[in-house]
């Protein structure tokens, strides 16, 4: 064997590893599946009373007034036929069409969607699925509908309390990638006066036995002008039990240039994630690290920032 033969050996040997080494990565954590994920609000039913919640308290829903949907329609309607006296059939590529199967006001029940496997006629198709609410607990499709995904091949989280309900949680924990856990406090007379039920022994309680499963948890927390002063407790206790914390600010609610600069101070923290939002959700709890775009909850920032957080936090771990 010669010298050129020797070196294309030794070079398709090596590709070959590489090969193996990748796929071998990705079999084990592919950090790519948090690019396509989707978040669906299975329910809105929560027992917790949180004072920035919108969920239990209507007046402090956000609606586009009557008059104003109804300009923004003859906005479009305007447009729509500028476009057809220019001779246009078709929508240009930088219009983006209606979607059927986000006409959610056609939809049929949940259960009917599962049980007739016409699901994906209505939402879409991707690689996880986060069930959120209010809380998930709560609804009687959960686990039908987390059984479905994950026999689909898609990897399940779910966003809770795990406070109410651990006997609903049990049942649905083997369709499940990960729990992501709301966590308020982790003081009692905090923990009462932010979420108005004094459930605090319980919620730790709760924590303790999941942690003891085998699927991972992720904590995830609001911050608020009231709560900052909770965030090294926080991140400390999620340190010790080797969690990820996920903390979320709403850029409106009137923090101080120093306050900003407090809560920012931990994006250098290996096992934090922070995550600015526009405004607090309405829709869902409120306390989710994730806000609505465009009428639909899918945040793009959101999954490229996951996506770098935890490839970060893999290679430093």
């Amino acid at each position: 064997m010669n010298k050129s033969e020797l070196k294309k050996t030794y070079l398709d040997l090596r590709a070959t590893w590489v090969r193996a080494a990748i796929g071998l990565s990705k079999a084990i954590w592919d950090p790519t599946k948090y690019l396509s994920q989707y978040f669906f609000v299975i329910g809105v039913d929560c027992p917790l009373k949180c004072s920035f919640c919108a969920l239990w308290q209507p007046s402090k829903k956000r609606r586009i007034p009557p008059q104003r949907m109804s300009s923004l329609l003859k906005i479009i309607q305007n447009d729509l036929h500028r476009l057809r006296s220019w001779g246009a059939k078709k929508f240009p590529k930088y219009v983006s069409p209606p979607i059927k199967r986000l006409d959610l006001r056609t939809a049929p029940p949940l259960s009917e969607l599962v049980r007739d496997r016409t699901f994906f006629n209505y939402y879409p198709y991707k690689r996880l699925y986060n069930l959120v609410g209010g809380d998930p607990l709560y609804s009687q499709d959960l686990k039908a509908l987390a059984a479905f995904l994950s026999e689909s091949g898609i990897e399940v989280r779910l966003w809770c309390n795990v406070i109410f309900n651990p006997a609903d949680l049990e049942s649905v924990l083997p369709f499940l990638s990960e729990i992501f856990i709301y966590i308020p406090a982790i003081e009692q007379t905090e923990f009462r006066m932010f979420t108005g039920y004094d459930v605090y022994e319980k919620h730790m309680a709760q924590i303790q036995i999941v942690l003891r499963k085998k699927v991972p948890v992720t904590l995830y927390h609001p911050v608020r002008i009231d709560t900052i002063q909770l965030l090294p407790d926080l991140q400390l206790w999620a340190r010790k039990r080797g969690l990820l914390l996920y903390l979320n600010y709403d850029k409106k609610e009137g923090f101080s240039s120093d306050s900003l600069g407090y809560i920012t101070r931990y994006k250098g923290i290996k096992n934090v994630m922070v995550t600015k939002l526009e405004t607090r959700p309405t829709a869902y709890c409120a306390a989710m690290p994730v806000q609505w775009t465009h009428g639909y909850p899918q945040f793009s920032f959101f999954n490229i920032q996951e996506t770098l957080f935890r490839l970060l936090f893999k290679q430093i771990i």
